[in-house]
């Protein structure tokens, strides 16, 4: 096969781990075409159509439809840290690019950073595509080269021994350069191919580094049947790698059953067989017509009879669902859940299954009956505390959608009660491993720095992906849940406020959230705006490194407060200084930029501080320069909010609205 040479300077994006309308490399083979009318036509748009179904759960697939010359054969997989919607999107994204981009070969393949979808009308798997080399680099080069390569050509091979004898045929990893840099490193090829043939292929792609990319500080080197991939910051999903996937053998080629020749050229047999298919056919129909029928009609008086309640309870509303109490929450009927249901999940909300409590009542772990866990946010029975942010956070969490935000499953309002309902996340809120001496261990630097980039990402979606610009005004550790594989959640929107229009910032009429975590001029001038949360980020971030709360009494006077002391060894060259010593090994070049950024977050000047979408670029980009932090936290002459808690009386909540941290859900 003729081979083909692609190279381009490009900066590798290395934000989300989401895909691009750009693919890295697109090959059409223009010797064999097929027509629009064709079998072969009709067989890659069923495989095509198939494929994402097939991979989105596994990460890999193999699909053959068809037969003789019209069979398709169609491979697709996603890089194995992916998780499920990245993976769907990722081959959906490809699937149109190859349709669009090969509008008629029989052959074609398309690499994206993160997946890869090949068809052919030949069987070719087990057979590694040689020949067909393409690079994506930096133009960034390291300064010291040749230790950045010696250590970068062990890691490669380290990665390649491991993924070629595993079954995902997958690995991830990282080494230290020096005290200031560490390089990260990725290899996959396609699972159908042997463990010799994959390692070949990794070794023929990391032999290219010499001539595409050496001395620079990342690069993508890729095949038709392989992807090499490092950088000097960290790219692919830690927490999916640290999972370890099951070695399991690839899954089996699928083959569609043929089609059914109806008449001609079959004999007797094939006729009688044709008329016998043709009526079980018709009378299948005929039954699912009937059958159909017989759903829409019930679905109909089923409807009828749902518009005339709805048009109950809407006569005093003027058109806005209401509860028995009046409250107004929205038309998703389907959000409410029945008080006796959640009884049953949390044996009638008993003191075993309380995970904790906090000024709006009490959070509880229920089990569905299908083994469903979920997490129940009571609010106290009777009291009035608590209404408003009860409404606006079931208003919130059902239009915001980002898997860095705690899932909102529904809510309940009966019988005087006001509950929402969560999804269950196993390991709790981070501050019980942050500040906690014996647990702070089991963040290690990967799982902080996870966490870190996870915050921000959710607060980017707050910020600027989402329809209405929305201000969370309560960021803080306790109110940051973590999943099982400690992905981090935002949660309690109690607070959250909206922006719409074009404005960027509003008075607010009442200052409310935790003292520490507020920006100054929201607790001293009650002005809000998106640069409150990066301010709080800022906060809660330099807190993740040192594994200390931003203001502790029992620390000596020079550094009790968390922002003056950071403050403090920066100015002095100390900031390492800083780190929690519980953090095990850590890269000095990404947590000296990781604390800078928390600095730069938490200035005293709105104005300084960047948006939450320059922070995740900051976060991500080991080469981009970050600007020197000008004043830190409260400088306008020490003035601070005159409602400031009594350092001596550190049993009272900092927090305006509830006397103490609502506990995890």
């Amino acid at each position: 096969m003729e081979e083909r040479l692609l190279l381009s300077l490009l900066f590798l994006s290395l934000l989300n781990p989401s895909t691009c309308t750009d693919p890295q490399w697109v090959r059409c083979d223009n010797s064999q075409n097929y027509t629009s009318t064709s079998p072969f036509s009709a067989n890659l748009a069923q495989s095509l159509r198939r494929i994402n179904e097939s991979t989105a759960h596994t990460g890999f697939a193999v699909l053959t439809h068809g037969s003789g010359d019209d069979s398709v054969t169609t491979l697709a997989q996603c890089e194995s840290d992916l998780g499920f919607n990245d993976c769907q999107q990722c081959i959906t994204d490809a699937t149109a690019v190859i349709r669009q981009r090969c509008p008629n070969q029989k052959v074609a393949q398309v690499w994206y950073e993160l997946c890869t979808l090949r068809y052919s009308h030949e069987n070719f798997t087990s057979q590694p595509l040689n020949g067909v080399v393409y690079f994506v680099v930096t133009v960034a080069n390291t300064t010291d080269p040749d230790s950045f390569n010696s250590v970068l050509g062990h890691l490669l091979g380290e990665l390649s021994d491991k993924a070629s004898e595993g079954g995902s045929r997958f690995a991830a990893g990282s080494s230290t350069v020096s005290d200031f840099q560490s390089v990260y490193g990725l290899v996959q090829c396609t699972r159908d191919l042997s463990q010799s043939d994959c390692k070949t292929c990794f070794e023929e792609a990391v032999a290219q580094i010499a001539r595409c990319c050496a001395g620079r500080v990342s690069a993508l080197i890729g095949s038709g049947s392989c992807v090499v991939r490092f950088g000097s910051s960290l790219f692919y999903n830690w927490t999916a790698v640290e999972a370890a996937p099951p070695t399991l053998p690839p899954p089996p080629v699928r083959v569609a059953p043929p089609p059914v020749e109806i008449g001609g050229g079959g004999g007797s047999n094939n006729r009688i067989g044709a008329v016998v298919g043709v009526a079980v056919a018709v009378a299948v129909a005929v039954g699912a017509a009937v059958f159909l029928g017989f759903l829409c009609v019930m679905g109909i008086r089923k409807r009828r009879k749902k518009n005339r309640i709805v048009r109950k309870r809407r006569k005093v509303s003027g058109g806005a669902m209401k509860r028995e109490d009046g409250d107004e929450v929205g038309e998703e009927e389907s959000v409410f859940w029945k008080l006796s249901t959640l009884k049953l999940a949390t044996d009638k909300f008993s003191d075993e299954n309380t995970l904790g409590s906090g000024g709006f009542g009490a959070v509880y772990k229920g089990r569905m009956r299908n083994g469903t866990e979920i997490a129940v946010k009571r609010l106290a029975v009777g009291s009035n505390q608590g209404i408003k942010e009860f409404k606006n956070e079931v208003k919130l969490l059902l239009k915001a959608q980002h898997r860095n935000l705690v899932r909102l499953l529904g809510c309940c309002m009966e019988g005087g009660e006001k509950m929402l309902i969560y999804e269950y996340l196993p390991n709790k809120s981070l501050d019980k491993y942050l500040f906690d001496k014996r647990l702070s261990a089991i963040l290690d630097w990967p799982k902080r720095w996870g966490i870190i980039l996870g915050v921000a990402r959710g607060l980017v979606y707050l910020h600027e992906e989402s329809v209405l610009t929305i201000i969370h005004r309560d960021i803080k550790a306790t109110n940051i849940l973590l999943d099982h594989t400690m992905s981090p959640k935002i949660s309690d929107f109690g607070l959250a406020t909206l922006i719409g229009g074009e404005g960027t910032q509003v008075k607010a009429t009442g200052v409310a959230g935790t003292f520490g975590y507020m920006a100054p001029e929201y607790a001293l001038n009650g002005i809000l705006s998106p640069k409150c949360d990066v301010f709080s980020f800022g906060v809660l971030l330099l807190e993740i490194l040192s594994g200390r709360k931003n203001y502790d009494e029992y620390l000596d006077e020079s550094c009790q407060e968390l922002l003056q002391y950071a403050s403090k060894l920066y100015k002095e060259g100390k900031l390492l200084q800083l780190m929690d010593v519980n953090i095990g090994s850590y890269p000095q070049g990404d947590v000296l930029r990781c604390i800078k950024i928390g600095l730069l977050c938490c200035q005293t000047n709105v104005t300084e501080r960047p948006t939450m979408a320059s922070v995740v670029l900051m976060l991500s980009n080991s080469t981009m320069t970050t600007a020197r932090p000008g004043l830190i936290g409260y400088n306008r002459g020490n003035k601070k909010p005159s409602s400031l808690p009594s350092r001596n009386r550190h049993h009272v909540s900092r927090n305006s609205v509830t006397l103490s941290s609502l506990a995890p859900r």
